[in-house]
């Protein structure tokens, strides 16, 4: 009878680490996650990306040297701490530049932003004269052309100040419409279509989601800039501006990018012994690295996770009768696999809730649209006209043609996303 149990123990005993044994297999990756990935070369240099990560640099100090320290350091810290490095620790305070918090820099999505600034243009050129570094900073920022994310993608790298270079386009801004004010409008307009170019330049080379939202918004700001000093001083605007390009557009680097990130983290997650931690606090229960690969797999992980960012980069380079068609059925949103028993930790992590990218790539239809209604007056066409003339490159939004808002200070096309109505329309007047 005991041996029989001893035989019935031992077997059970086999079963189990047969059973552990194959727990502790991963997936290959997927060709097409490794094609993918590949799409994305990281550079071994970019003045504009280190430029831009020392933009806020204290005054007398180089921004490119303020940049490269701060790669420099980020990449220590990444490589010492891994994804601890997310945990918030008391730090010396940075020397950095003063940036500008004044009302003058206000947002023209605003309905009071443009009156308010035209009825303080006299305080326009103190606060310029404040903060004339900065300004110069971006001069200098727009020359370079060969912007690219230098920093390992990880989900600890630090952001470039995407802030501190939307302030500078803002004084930039200010210090042409001021020009304007003085009876210089040609200039001022020449000067705009100039920024324009820049800031759609520089759009085109963004790789990380932020920094091409940050481009839209400073692009449907210049397109408003123009619009509304063209009315105010009834100066006809000489050219009229393309629509998008697909680079403009195109999400797939950003997204690429998501992959990658995701891939490092997966990567220091397989197998790490503190995985039931939380990020910031002292472990609370170390497991073996056995028990840790029999519920988490990272290639699993990734080879399901990827799917979503793929099909957004996919949908950010499509034409807008697929996306509209997405947006309403998303019949090709692939479906994502669940693995409970072989991967329930990675399963769990690809079921977080994302954002709505589909809101996001809309919103580069809605600046083509703002930017037919801008062409529109380029063309010289009444308000009457374009609203009886000019149609949405939409076709499943309510109104195709376009409409004032309620004060009659804009004319809107309607957006795919309600609550996505940030660049649908195009300010024509102050009041």
């Amino acid at each position: 009878m005991i041996r029989l149990i001893l035989k019935i123990m031992g077997a059970l005993v086999c079963i189990t680490l047969i059973i552990v044994g194959l727990l502790q297999i991963d997936d290959k990756q997927v060709p097409e996650l490794t094609q993918l990935m590949e799409q994305v070369k990281r550079p071994n240099d970019s003045k504009a990306y280190l430029y831009l990560m020392g933009m806020d640099a204290a005054k007398g100090v180089d921004p490119l040297a303020a940049g490269a320290l701060a790669l420099q350091q980020n990449n220590i810290k990444r490589k010492n701490d891994g994804i601890r490095a997310l945990i918030v620790e008391p730090q010396a305070t940075k020397d950095v530049l003063a940036i500008p918090d004044d009302d003058l820099l206000c947002s023209y999505s605003e309905d009071s932003c443009f009156s308010y600034i035209f009825n303080n243009l006299n305080v326009i050129e103190d606060l310029l004269n404040k903060h004339k570094i900065l300004t110069e900073r971006y001069r200098v920022y727009a020359n370079y052309h060969d912007y690219h994310t230098l920093s390992e993608p990880h989900i600890t790298e630090e952001i470039p100040p995407y802030f501190v270079l939307s302030k500078a386009v803002q004084l930039t801004n200010l210090s042409l419409l001021l020009k304007a004010s003085k009876g210089d409008v040609d200039e001022a307009i020449n000067l705009i279509y100039q920024l324009q170019s820049q800031l759609r330049q520089q759009l085109s080379q963004q790789d990380r989601l932020i920094g091409k939202l940050i481009y839209l918004k400073l692009i449907s700001d210049n397109l408003d800039l123009l619009s509304v000093i063209s009315n105010q001083y009834n100066y006809k605007l000489p050219n009229k501006i393309k629509l998008l390009s697909l680079q403009e557009k195109s999400l797939r680097a950003s997204f690429v990018r998501e992959i990658q990130i995701m891939s490092h983290l997966y990567e220091e997650l397989d197998g790490a012994p503190d995985i039931f931690s939380t990020v910031g606090e002292e472990v609370l229960s170390d497991v073996p690295s056995w028990v840790t690969h029999m519920l988490f797999k990272k290639n699993m992980t990734l080879n399901e996770s990827y799917k979503v960012y793929a099909y957004y980069a996919m949908l950010s380079e499509a034409s807008i009768e697929k996306i509209e068609k997405e947006i309403s059925d998303k019949a090709l949103m692939p479906s994502v696999v669940d693995h409970w028993i072989r991967n329930s930790i990675g399963t769990i992590l690809n079921q977080i809730a994302q954002p709505d990218y589909l809101g996001y790539i809309a919103s580069f239809g809605d600046i083509d649209n703002k930017i037919k209604l801008f062409n529109a007056g380029v063309n010289n066409m009444d308000n009457k006209d374009i609203m009886n003339g000019v149609r949405s490159i939409y076709n499943r939004t309510e109104h195709h043609l376009p409409y004032f808002n309620e004060d009659k200070t804009k004319l809107c096309f309607d957006s795919l996303f309600e609550n996505n109505r940030f660049y649908n329309c195009l300010r024509i007047s102050i009041h």
